[in-house]
């Protein structure tokens, strides 16, 4: 027979008896590139057709900490805290190229 949790990707599947403690720890990470309108492929130079710059590509990484406590036997208080970078490259009308970047809780 399996255990009581769900695949590691659902967060939160779970209970814990009162008092006791999890706290875990996640990393992510996510590339994207090109544009999209609906379901169709977009090109940058459509894109700069209608707009001053458009992206090319994108990455996003997360590292998440989060812990949970059982305040009682039936109810669990669940706290999440991510931290964020992300990096993204444009091109603008004039053919330009240039990166952005955010990071942060």
């Amino acid at each position: 027979m399996g255990d009581s949790h769900a695949p590691i990707g659902v967060m939160g599947d779970h209970t814990h008896n009162k008092g006791k403690l999890m706290f875990a720890y996640r990393y992510m990470r996510m590339f994207m590139d090109g544009n999209r309108d609906g379901t169709n492929n977009v090109s940058a130079s459509s894109v700069l057709g209608s707009y001053v710059v458009t992206p090319l590509q994108m990455t996003t990484q997360m590292h998440m900490f989060s812990g949970m406590y059982g305040l009682n036997d039936t109810l669990t208080l669940m706290a999440m805290l991510p931290y964020v970078m992300k990096s993204m490259d444009h091109r603008n009308r004039a053919g330009v190229k240039f990166t952005t970047n955010a990071s942060g809780f």
